[in-house]
């Protein structure tokens, strides 16, 4: 069966290089394939899905457990539960992880010893930049492949994120993930250090509390006076806080070196990213080219055709305008080859160029064009091909990775813990020395009632609901069992709050949604129904539903989205695909008295006010700064709904600065792609004084100020802060204050 497989691999790259085949979403593909499968193998045949060959094993568990979801949801065969201390199935995936393939005799001594009659498996491969997926099922009793199918894969953040540090770089917007991946690590292991040390300072600081409220209900004795008792109780509270600050240190001294050393190891892989990109040379061809070729000048002398090459990539704005020179040796043959070239526009351009990290602001890279090439493509003859070696303008980095809307990683699902509040001075405890506590897993010592926070996109980007011949429906499901949720599973009366945002695909007259138990197939109600009405294809649809838990949760805490009903075949309906995006998280945008309030803390917690330089129509001239200046993005605090021409913007920021500033100017400014890269907002083109004499190390304060939109919003809003050159020193760097 090894050599089959191996035939089809071979045939099937083979067959893409001779036919284009069109790119599918890794869980559309998955998805489709489950019900294939479902439909191709015989009914209550036990299944079994073995871990798929890829690059990682975050990717391999993925593919399987969507197949798992996939072939159980059709319901027509038993799929065997994945039970790792089952020997054959570990033997089996570090078999297929390493080789990529099974032989016939394991294949069917592996299906035996599961008690499984068909194998699902399959690769996922990186072809240079590319993502080709392979599934088959096979009989494990005959080796007879029943079912394969293979797929060219869209590039996502889903398979970003899985393929993590093994991803292929190959496009800049791949290298510019790869380091913004790096940079998300990097603050998710300091955020890991604080909290494994506010953690464990947190336990310590509860132990020494008691007793510290323990010597303050120390009666004064009949012999001391008032001062001696408030010296003795003074003197014990002293020695607590002692020993106390000692054990916090120790926990911060232990905590500290194990993820400083992590974080040491991903800023490396960061630096050796960025060499690599510095070494990489893109190459800008075809449909990224535009090439023309004026009439030939007979004239001039020497005689030519003028001629440019354009890059129509929005990442590199370049022309190169020149001439191809004739060869007076043998003008008649020249001229007759290159004008049949021109005239049949039988011409190739090029353009290579690299990106370089700006060392000023990390964010930004210089586009430096190394080389044109013009070429008559039918024959390959060259007829410019010239050293550029110039900067050509910069690239914000954040514009590039996914198109511009940076991604974070899914978060595990929040959960917002019922306030406590403590009285100045808590009666005396019965015991100065309190329970021992551990702070390995401090949710489950939550009480109930308890509110949950579930995102769609915690769990998946992409959601894709199929004909159910169970319910006569189109539906789909999520079983959660992230973090808090797997570990402190909801009870009756707790309520999930459930926020999201999606884009589908089709129109969907009602959309409901609620949560089920899913217990051996059985499935039962665990919340109320919700509707969302009149779902329009391509329109934003936001989630803000508190549904109210009316049983405990058995196993995953499972979210259903359907929608239909008494449909008797798939024909009769329509899929559809619901796009789902991050909610920002409540409480960002405020209105008063007409103002939405900006806070610039909460947007930018470090901001680098550095060289503007002049334009000229040659590009950047670095060598003359016009003033100090800083782009700040607040479009997500608008929640999707961007402001109109005579909305008022209210900014409030609190910090310190790193110099002295005369004064800080602002104005609202759009740098979208939509607004052709620069719109001004606000009528004060230099931006207005919001605060002067800002001293270097003292927090200031800008009270709200107003800003009036004399001008429609293209794509976003960000906030330009600009510094004149005699109002500071040089560059400053603000730190946000809370």
């Amino acid at each position: 069966m090894k050599k089959l497989f191996l035939v089809l691999s071979s045939l099937l790259f083979l067959s893409t290089g001779l036919f284009a085949q069109v790119a599918t979403d890794l869980n559309v593909a998955l998805s489709g394939s489950a019900r294939e499968i479902s439909n191709a193998l015989p009914v209550k045949a036990n299944v079994a899905v073995v871990q798929f060959f890829s690059d990682t094993e975050e990717l391999s568990n993925y593919i399987a457990s969507q197949m798992i979801k996939g072939i159980s949801n059709a319901g027509l065969q038993k799929v065997l539960e994945r039970d790792p201390k089952k020997m054959a199935l570990v033997d089996a995936e570090q078999d297929y992880q390493y080789s990529g393939a099974v032989s016939d005799s394991s294949m069917v001594e592996i299906g035996y010893k599961l008690g499984a009659q068909y194998l699902v498996y399959g690769t996922f491969d990186q072809l240079g930049g590319m993502y080709q997926l392979s599934i088959q099922a096979t009989n494990v009793e005959t080796a007879e492949i029943l079912y394969y199918q293979s797929y060219t894969i869209q590039s996502s953040s889903t398979i970003t994120k899985l393929l993590g540090d093994k991803m292929e770089l190959v496009s800049l917007s791949d290298f510019l993930e790869a380091i913004a991946r790096c940079d998300r690590k990097m603050s998710a292991l300091e955020a890991n250090k604080n909290s494994a040390v506010d953690n464990g300072s947190g336990a310590i600081m509860t132990k020494y509390a008691a007793e510290i409220q323990a010597v303050y209900q120390i009666e004064k004795e009949p012999w001391e006076s008032t001062a001696e008792y408030d010296d003795k109780i003074k003197a014990k509270v002293n020695a607590i806080v002692k020993k106390r600050d000692g054990e916090v240190s120790a926990v911060k001294s232990a905590a500290t070196p194990k993820y400083d050393q992590q974080i040491k190891a991903v800023e490396a892989q960061k630096q050796q990213i960025l060499t690599d990109l510095k070494n990489t040379t893109f190459v800008l061809k075809g449909a990224s080219i535009q090439t023309f070729m004026g009439d030939f000048d007979a004239e001039a002398k020497p005689k030519n055709w003028p001629l440019s090459v354009k890059s129509l990539d929005k990442n590199v704005s370049y022309i190169y305008n020149g001439k191809y020179v004739a060869n007076d040796a043998d003008v008649k043959t020249e001229y007759k080859t290159v004008e049949d070239a021109r005239k049949k526009k039988d011409l190739a351009g090029e353009i290579r160029y690299k990106v370089i990290q700006d060392f000023v602001n990390p964010s930004s890279f210089d586009v430096y064009i190394d080389s044109v090439r013009l070429s008559i493509a039918s024959t390959g003859a060259v007829l410019v091909n010239e050293n550029i070696k110039k900067v050509s303008g910069s690239i914000d980095a954040a514009k590039i990775i996914d198109g511009g809307n940076t991604k974070k990683a899914p978060e595990k699902a929040n959960v917002v813990a019922p306030k406590t509040t403590t009285t100045a001075k808590p009666a005396a405890t019965t015991s100065t020395t309190p329970a021992k506590t551990t702070t390995t897993a401090p949710a489950k010592k939550l009480p109930h009632p308890r509110t949950y926070v579930v995102d769609p996109i915690d769990y998946t980007y992409s959601w894709y609901l199929s004909y159910n011949k169970f319910g006569k429906n189109f539906q789909s499901n999520i079983t959660y069992e992230l973090g808090f949720v797997k570990d402190n599973k909801p009870q009756a009366g707790d309520t999930i709050k459930v926020r999201g945002k999606f884009v589908s695909d089709i129109d969907i007259p009602v959309l409901k949604f609620g949560f089920v138990n899913t217990n051996n197939g059985n499935w039962s109600d665990i919340t109320d129904w919700s509707e969302i009405k009149n779902v329009k294809a391509g329109k934003p649809v936001v989630i803000t539903k508190d549904l109210k838990m009316k049983a405990n949760v058995e196993n995953g805490l499972t979210l259903v989205f359907n929608y239909g009903a008494n449909i008797q075949n798939a024909s009769d309906g329509k899929s559809a695909t619901l796009k789902f995006e991050r909610v920002e998280k409540s409480g960002d945008v405020t209105d008063i008295e007409g103002s939405i309030i900006i806070e610039v803390q909460k947007v930018a917690g470090l901001v680098k006010v550095d060289n503007n330089y002049l334009w000229t129509d040659k590009g950047i001239d670095k060598s003359k700064v016009v003033n100090y200046q800083a782009i700040i993005d607040v479009t997500s605090q608008f929640k999707g709904k961007l402001p109109k021409k005579g909305d008022k913007v209210c900014i409030k920021w609190k910090g310190q600065s790193d110099l002295d500033i005369k004064n800080l100017r602002c104005r609202l400014v759009d740098t979208t792609e939509a607004a052709n890269w620069w719109k001004e907002l606000t009528d004060n083109g230099n931006g207005e004084i919001v605060i002067s004499s800002i001293k270097a190390g003292q927090t200031f304060e800008i009270s709200p100020k107003v800003f009036e939109l004399t001008q429609n919003p293209a794509g976003g809003v960000y906030l330009c802060v600009n510094i004149y050159l005699e109002d500071v020193s040089g560059p400053v760097t603000i730190k946000a204050v809370k």
